[in-house]
This record gives C-alpha cells, sequence and structure tokens, in this order.
C-alpha cells in the first residue's frame, strides 16, 4: 500500500479496548493494568500531573498547550479542563494534545467518567464528540472553543513525528512499563522531549530508574517524590528556559462568506479573535449556496495527502455540524454501478475498519435505505447531507463575527491579517499557476418520499424537506453560467440508469464554479511574501475541507498544535506550483 510520509496511517483497524470492572478499578484487557492508580482518580490526577506542571500559573497566560500519552477514557484531559475552567482568565485558552493506541467505546469511556466524578457536561461534550475509530489526528472543542483537543488514534511512536508543537506542559499517562513498555522507550522520551517548549513541565506516576535516567539524559533535572495513595514515588521534571508568551487574539479581516471563509471566521471567533467578514455579496451566494451538499469521507487505496485530508475533514465537518445543531440528513449510500463501482471496491477493500464508518450491503438492505430497487453498494453512516446556506450561517453565526456586504480592501494592513476565501472569484484576481474553474450543474427536484439518505452513482441525489437535489456535471474550460437543458438531461439518465423507475419532477436548476488546482489541494497558509492568507480551491468538497482547513489555517498562524499533521502546511502552500 502506498503511504506519503509525514501521512497517520488511517486504514490499519484499530483495536478496540474493553475495560473491565474489579473491585471498584477499571482494568484494561491490552495491558492486565489499571486505568488510575487506586483511590480518587481526581485526586491523583491533580496531584501528579496539574501541582506538578504549575497548572494554576500556566493557566494564567494567553495561550497554554498541554499533552499527554495515555488518553484512556479521558478523565486526565477532562480533569484538566475543569481546572482551566476555574482559574483561567475568561480569554484565556487551553490547547490539548493526548495519544491512544487503543481507544475504548464510547458507552465504556461514559461509564468510567461518570464514576470517577468528572463533570456531567464535560462527559457529554466528549461522548458527543468521540471520533470514529481510525488512526489519525481528531479534533474536538470545549468549552464553545477555548478548549480544543488534538487526539491521536494510534502508536504515539507512530503519531507523534507527524505532529510539530510545543507543550508547556507533559502529563507521562500510560500503563506500567513493564505492562506497556513500548510508551517508555528512549525514542518516545525524546520524542516527548523535541515537542516541549523551554521551560516546560512534566509529571508522571511512574518512577521507574529507567524512566527517570531517560529524562536527565535528555536534559530534564528530575525529581522523586512521595507517591499517590498506593504509589509509593512520582515523578516530576523541568527543561531549562522560560516559557514561550504566545500572543493574545486580536482583529482579522476574511474576504468572502462561503463554506471557506466561514471556516475561517468561524475558527479565529472561537478562539476570541474579532473577525471582519467582507463579502459584496449575500453568505453562501457562490457554490456554497448550493440547497444541498454533501459531507463524506473518502476512503482511496493509498495513505496519501488527499485521502488522509479528505477522511478526516468529513468526520471534523459532521462533529461541528451535530455541535452547531445544522439540520442534516445522515448517512450516503455508494451503489455499485457503472465506474463508480471501483470506487465502492476500493472503500470497501480496506478489512476491518469500524462500520461506523463504512460497511457493504447488499441488494435488500441497499434498497431499505434508498427507499427503492437498487442493487448493492457501501453505507458511510457518518456522511451528512446539509444545505449550505444553512451550514454557512450557522458557522458565522457567533458574537465575535462582524459581516460586511462589501469587498476587501487587498492591500497589506498592520492592523489585522488578512485571509482570502473568494473561491473561484480569486482566479480572475490572481495570476497564479495550477488553478482552474469547473463548472457545476445540479438540478432542483421535487421531495422524493422514501429518500432520507443520500444515494451516491458518480453523481448523487440528496434528499430534503422542501426539495430533492441531483448532481452536479463536472464541466471543465466551461463557463457558461446558464442552465442547461442538455445537461439536465444527462445528469436525469444517470440517475435513472443507477436507480431504476424512480420518479424525479424537476422544477429548475442551479450553475456555480468551483476552483481547484492541478493536484486537486486546496491552497491553505501565507502567499510567498508573507502579505496575505489563503484558503482557496476547495473544489466540489468545500462544505467539509472548507471548515476544517479554517481550524487548521487558525493552527499554523497562531503557532499552536494542528488539526492536521505539520507536513500538509508544505503539501498545502500557496505559490506550489510557480516552481
Amino acid at each position: 500500500m502506498m503511504r506519503e510520509p509525514g501521512i497517520p496511517d488511517h486504514l490499519t483497524p484499530l483495536t478496540t479496548a474493553q475495560p473491565q470492572r474489579l473491585d471498584g478499578r477499571w482494568l484494561s484487557d491490552q495491558h492486565e493494568d489499571g486505568y488510575r492508580g487506586g483511590g480518587d482518580g481526581r485526586e491523583e490526577i491533580a496531584s501528579v500531573f496539574h501541582d506538578a506542571c504549575g497548572l494554576d500559573e500556566l493557566f494564567q497566560t494567553p495561550i497554554s498547550v498541554v499533552a499527554e500519552l495515555g488518553f484512556g477514557a479521558g478523565l486526565s484531559m477532562l480533569e484538566t479542563i475543569q481546572r482551566f475552567r476555574k482559574v483561567a482568565s475568561s480569554r484565556a485558552r487551553l490547547c490539548l494534545v493526548s495519544c491512544e493506541k487503543f481507544p475504548i467505546d464510547p458507552e465504556s469511556a461514559r461509564e468510567m467518567l461518570i464514576h470517577d466524578g468528572a463533570a456531567t457536561d464535560l462527559v457529554s461534550a466528549l461522548i458527543d464528540q468521540w471520533p470514529i475509530h481510525i488512526g489519525g489526528w481528531h479534533r474536538l472543542s470545549f468549552l464553545g472553543g477555548r478548549v480544543h483537543l488534538t487526539l491521536g488514534f494510534g502508536d504515539a511512536a507512530q503519531l507523534l513525528p507527524t505532529l510539530d508543537f510545543e507543550a508547556d506542559a507533559w502529563f507521562l499517562d500510560g500503563f506500567s512499563p513493564q505492562k506497556n513498555p513500548d510508551l517508555w522507550t528512549p525514542e518516545v522520551l525524546e520524542m516527548v522531549t523535541q515537542r516541549s517548549a523551554p521551560g516546560a513541565r512534566l509529571g508522571t506516576w511512574c518512577s521507574a530508574g529507567g524512566v527517570r535516567r531517560g529524562l536527565e539524559e535528555l536534559g530534564w533535572s528530575v525529581e522523586r517524590l512521595p507517591g499517590y495513595s498506593k504509589k509509593r514515588h512520582r515523578v516530576q521534571a523541568r527543561r531549562s528556559g522560560t516559557l514561550p508568551q504566545r500572543s493574545p487574539p486580536r482583529n482579522i479581516h476574511v474576504a468572502g462568506a462561503g463554506f471557506a471563509g466561514a471556516g475561517v471566521a468561524r475558527a479565529f471567533a472561537e478562539r476570541g479573535w474579532s473577525v471582519t467578514v467582507f463579502d459584496s455579496h449575500a453568505p453562501a451566494s457562490g457554490a456554497s449556496g448550493n440547497p444541498r451538499s454533501l459531507v463524506q469521507p473518502r476512503l482511496a487505496k493509498g495513505l496519501d495527502a488527499a485521502s488522509h485530508l479528505h477522511l478526516h475533514a468529513a468526520l471534523f465537518a459532521a462533529r461541528q455540524m451535530d455541535q452547531l445543531g445544522v439540520p442534516a440528513a445522515q448517512g450516503a449510500l455508494h451503489l455499485r454501478v457503472g465506474h463508480h463501482a471501483d470506487k465502492v471496491d476500493a472503500a470497501l477493500g480496506h478489512e476491518g475498519l469500524p462500520e461506523t464508518l463504512v460497511r457493504s450491503v447488499d441488494g435488500g438492505e441497499a434498497s431499505s435505505l434508498a427507499g427503492g430497487s437498487v442493487g448493492p453498494g457501501a453505507w458511510f453512516p457518518s456522511a451528512r447531507s446539509v444545505s449550505g446556506p444553512e451550514y454557512v450561517a450557522a458557522l458565522l453565526d457567533h458574537g465575535n463575527i462582524e459581516l460586511r456586504n462589501q469587498e476587501a480592501v487587498m492591500e497589506p494592513s498592520g492592523e489585522a491579517p488578512l485571509v482570502w476565501c473568494t473561491g473561484s472569484a480569486a482566479k480572475k484576481a490572481l495570476d497564479w499557476r495550477g488553478l482552474h474553474q469547473i463548472r457545476g450543474q445540479l438540478e432542483v427536484l421535487k421531495p422524493i418520499p422514501g429518500l432520507n439518505h443520500a444515494i451516491c452513482f458518480g453523481h448523487y441525489l440528496l434528499p430534503g424537506d422542501d426539495c430533492a437535489v441531483l448532481g452536479a456535471s463536472y464541466d471543465h474550460d466551461d463557463h457558461d453560467p446558464e442552465v442547461r437543458e442538455d445537461t439536465a438531461e444527462a445528469s436525469l439518465a444517470i440517475a435513472q440508469v443507477a436507480f431504476p423507475g424512480l420518479s424525479m419532477h424537476r422544477t429548475g436548476g442551479r450553475t456555480s464554479f468551483r476552483l481547484s488546482s492541478r493536484d486537486r489541494l486546496p491552497l491553505v497558509g501565507p502567499d510567498p511574501e508573507g502579505r496575505h492568507w489563503f484558503s482557496l480551491a476547495h473544489g466540489s468538497r468545500g462544505a467539509s475541507t472548507g471548515p476544517f482547513l479554517g481550524a487548521f489555517l487558525a493552527d499554523l498562524l497562531e503557532g499552536v498544535p494542528g488539526v492536521l499533521p505539520s507536513v500538509f502546511a508544505h503539501r498545502l502552500r500557496v505559490g506550489r506550483f510557480d516552481t
């Protein structure tokens, strides 16, 4: 299987842990060890991690970064959010990073967290966002976006090299070195050190001599102190130097109010920035204004940048829609018809992936899902069919966002950075290589009884209360803005082959233009001169990549742990086609 350097493995199945409760403790079935050391788990976390790392003082800074090895059910992270909520100022922010090789199923995690006395609102927020068990980094949001958790599923030794960041504090919370030696190797401790800021502090319940000596050899000042409860000792350590002072939120301007611009605006607004969005038209007036848009994972054959991006972007967007309360029809059925059969086979060719991500369905189940007689295919439960204007409106609905019905001034300003998210209009303004427009025409149909999920067959059929949508054409080198009857007839014919006997009543159509790039990846980041920032060329997947890469752009500008592996800063860079 092809694997692009720096891309985590999102196709190899993960093993789900099955915790067992014995004598009041939760035990791991993978390591035959307890998730906590005995006694009150919350008090242990406060002593071994929070106090050892000086979190009360750390949380007085504008942005703190706290990292952990061994997520488990998430108790340490939730207790850290709770501590932050109690002691931090209202404008402070917290970025959390954690890794887990054997993720727990969410209902077991809920039971464990409630039993351990975690704050019920934080438990609900975590379980509602609990990621599907696939490898890579997943972004979760708490306290209205003031807290981000970048949660990695997979082997820490393979995940940590893919994400560049500097933690102010580390919690080493893995199972004991005797039970789980892979998390305490010199290589892992070196990666922890490389991802620690000058002046960083570290806490762990583990006082094994090999761990202490390993940290000392890497330059940490190590103390062994009395342990908590049944643990004889614990360890805290500090790196030399002074912690970095990260900049507080300020003002930022965004040009464009489609999926990309609204996604950027939302990401910065939740972080406390004052955001002004400029658009001479109404929000979602371009390709983002389609009455229905499809957000769905993509499973290709290899581990390349595009497949990783589109998979994690779709899962991020689905979680965000749920958090914002955006109405959406769940699930997408991909039919094994025509050339689309190859894509279905590729998606189903990855054995052992969670059924919450994708599974095979026979003709009977497919027909039940489709509301009519169809053949077999692949079912993606996490997909969403959503109104583009409603999603954009929800993204822009934040007290820190001001929308102005005018064009942005493109001259550089010392007052605020400018992020250009103007979609296909950017091609007219920018003399950049590697960009091209694609015409897309969709057909608006009367609502179809029994159609409750998206149906994909090369084209797609999307359900809605007020209309159904059939689309979309993919017309290169075609600049005609008019809705054409021949395009409509071709789309209806394709749908009829995939869905024989389906009654479709067309009421109109809509044409828009999507900006795409030569390598079919978006352009995200600053221009080579550093004058402006950009989020462009999202092609036909802007409903997922726009909001997702808005968060990534905000991470890059702030210098905090990214929602994507660090290699994407290079892979998505602006100006990459100029050389």
